[in-house]
């Protein structure tokens, strides 16, 4: 607890700088399919390279 002062100022440009875009609901419709295609996309990139690993006893 005693670095935390040190670390906080760190954060407080990242904060400060975000801004919150407001969530459409019609956007909604598109970007739950994009996101699963994305997930999919980088399971299948994933997973024989894990399976490699597993072959060769990385993991």
């Amino acid at each position: 607890m005693s670095d935390s002062p040190r670390f906080e100022p760190a954060f407080l440009q990242p904060k400060s700088s975000l801004e919150v875009s407001p969530v459409y609901p019609w956007r909604a419709a598109t970007r739950v399919p994009n996101s699963i295609w994305i997930f999919f996309l980088a399971y299948g990139f994933t997973a024989p390279l894990r399976a490699q690993e597993i072959s060769k006893g990385f993991a």
